[in-house]
């Protein structure tokens, strides 16, 4: 999620990346909006609550998968052809950087929340400097992707001659992340290096394969899809790894194909200038959520009348998060607050530049 376009393929293969950002970026809003503020309100009359938690759940295989392979194939040159000393500010001290710059923000943000009006409501606050600590190194926190960011790209660079043992690795601990830690984040943290590293070393299989939209594929990966979901339900196997896995390689897939053959038709321009400012808006949206939380604890939803205006309200919600993150970052990114958004030297060198 980085606001500088540094990737290096062709124009219609930026335009894809940038637009599956920019859906990217809206499917995490909309997932932190549903369960982490619009299940907080009472539903008597109709689960609201578990119909949307479910229906997202279904694109968990999704959301940060394909995120992480698009980071790791736009990490690609920097990783096999460039130095160490011109990846280290921008890749691993300016995201370092804004992980605990906005990790911290956002913690003593939802601790003064909590202490302030509903400590019942929003958990997992800061208890001290100890524990304070504890979030940034467990990645518990709602920021872990610009931590998790840091650690792939430092590992692949490092083991940049042994791909296939790092990958081998990375898939054993996708395996394994559960087992490893019940702290979600941090099992993310573990598991999802495996789709970094498929981007960054599978970058010119992913641009031969998918060098053009072929229909029998899409078709093909459409059916097996549901296939594989219904499998995984009826044989109680949804959430074990491997069925996640098969999911995300077939989303994955579906995704690329369904984006290149839209953009053949539309420009997408909306999604794609999105997919350019994923960093802000992913920093910035929990700030509104967390204030959004406080008030859905405080809603009770008894009527049918009331359920059926409700229902569709997680995705107007996700539009007004996604509108005000991108109005707030268009006014705070001034100046010295630049700094907010980018290391600070590499921030005053480019006002020096602008």
């Amino acid at each position: 999620m980085t606001s500088h376009n540094t990737a290096t393929a062709s124009p219609a293969r930026i335009a894809w990346i940038d637009a599956a950002k920019g859906a990217c970026i809206f499917m995490v809003i909309l997932w932190h909006v549903a369960t982490g503020a619009f299940n907080e309100a009472t539903y008597t009359h109709m689960p609201l609550d578990v119909y949307w938690t479910g229906l997202l759940t279904l694109f968990q295989p999704l959301r940060m998968p394909l995120f992480f392979v698009i980071s790791g194939f736009l990490a690609h040159s920097a990783i096999t052809r460039r130095p160490w000393s011109h990846s280290l500010a921008s890749r691993i001290l300016m995201l370092g950087w804004l992980y605990i710059l906005w990790a911290s923000i956002l913690l003593l943000f939802k601790t003064w929340l909590a202490g302030a009006f509903a400590p019942d409501v929003l958990e997992a606050t800061i208890a001290g400097p100890v524990d304070y600590l504890a979030h940034l190194l467990l990645a518990d926190n709602t920021i872990w992707y610009l931590y998790a960011l840091v650690v792939y790209f430092t590992l692949c660079k490092a083991l940049k001659g042994q791909p296939l043992i790092l990958l081998g690795a990375l898939f054993a601990l996708y395996l394994g992340a559960d087992r490893l830690t019940d702290i979600t984040n941090f099992s993310k943290l573990i598991g999802y290096g495996f789709f970094y590293a498929a981007g960054c070393f599978g970058k010119p299989w992913i641009e031969r394969y998918y060098a053009d939209v072929k229909l029998p594929r899409l078709l093909g990966t459409l059916i097996v899809l549901p296939i594989v979901m219904l499998a995984g339900r009826q044989l109680d196997l949804f959430y074990h790894p491997v069925t996640q896995l098969i999911m995300s390689c077939l989303m994955v897939s579906i995704s690329i194909d369904m984006l290149s053959l839209i953009l053949k038709r539309w420009s997408l321009g909306w999604f794609q200038a999105l997919g350019q400012r994923t960093l802000p808006v992913y920093v910035l949206h929990m700030l509104l959520i967390y204030p959004m939380a406080l008030a859905f604890s405080a809603l009770s939803v008894d009527t049918l009348q009331g359920s059926l205006l409700f229902a569709g309200l997680p995705l107007l919600l996700g539009f007004v998060v996604l509108g005000l993150s991108l109005l707030a970052y268009s006014l705070i990114n001034r100046g010295p607050l630049k700094a907010l958004f980018d290391l600070p030297r590499l921030s005053m060198q480019r006002s020096v530049q602008e």
